[in-house]
Formats: structure tokens, C-alpha cells, sequence
């Protein structure tokens, strides 16, 4: 019997390994490539990276370098497609303080 979990982790890897070569062809990392996917899009206006410090800039400069191709958008469209998101809000697993992603949140930080 195949664990219920397995097809969401085969999609998730296959979705990585299409991510590397497009990065590895462009000269780049996965999360250059993914944020250019994401700005290709016709309803999306600006992408959020995480960069900690100003170490961190230059690598997002490569978003504007890259250039996705008609066969790279259709081949993470369709793997897209293929993964599953959850099941549920998926903000609830921060609402939830004592859940294992709630317990690494910091809450009320504006908060005198």
C-alpha cells in the first residue's frame, strides 16, 4: 500500500529537480528561478524574497538577469498543478500557538 503522503513527495522532488536543471541552464539558483516564475505571471506585481542582510541583495539581482522561456512557464505550470496544497487554511497552522509551526511564531510583536 502506497503511504497516502508519497504522490504529494514524488511531485514536490519532481517539481525541484525541473527547477534545478531550468537554474542549472540559467546559470542560477531554484529560488531565482521560482521568483521569476512567479513574476511572469500577469497578476503578480512584485515577488517578496528574504533577504537577512545586504550580503543577501546581490543573488536577487539574477531576477532580473533570467528570462524564463515558453517550454520552462509550461513545465512548472504543469508540475504545479500535479502537487497538492493542504487541506486546510494554511495560516491555521500558525494560529495554532502550541502546534509545531505556531511555536516558532512570534506573536503581538507591536505590542507595548
Amino acid at each position: 500500500m502506497i503511504p497516502s503522503a508519497l504522490p504529494a513527495l514524488i511531485a514536490s522532488l519532481s517539481a525541484l529537480a525541473a527547477l534545478e536543471q531550468i537554474a542549472r541552464r540559467q546559470d542560477t539558483d531554484i529560488a531565482s528561478v521560482a521568483s521569476r516564475w512567479v513574476l511572469d505571471r500577469a497578476q503578480v506585481a512584485a515577488v517578496i524574497i528574504g533577504a537577512r542582510n545586504a550580503d543577501h541583495l546581490d543573488r536577487y539581482s539574477e531576477l532580473f538577469r533570467i528570462a524564463l522561456d515558453d517550454a520552462d512557464r509550461a513545465r512548472i505550470d504543469t508540475l504545479r498543478r500535479q502537487m497538492r496544497a493542504p487541506d486546510l487554511d494554511v495560516f491555521d497552522l500558525e494560529r495554532d500557538k502550541n502546534g509545531r509551526h505556531g511555536r516558532i511564531m512570534r506573536y503581538n510583536l507591536g505590542a507595548n
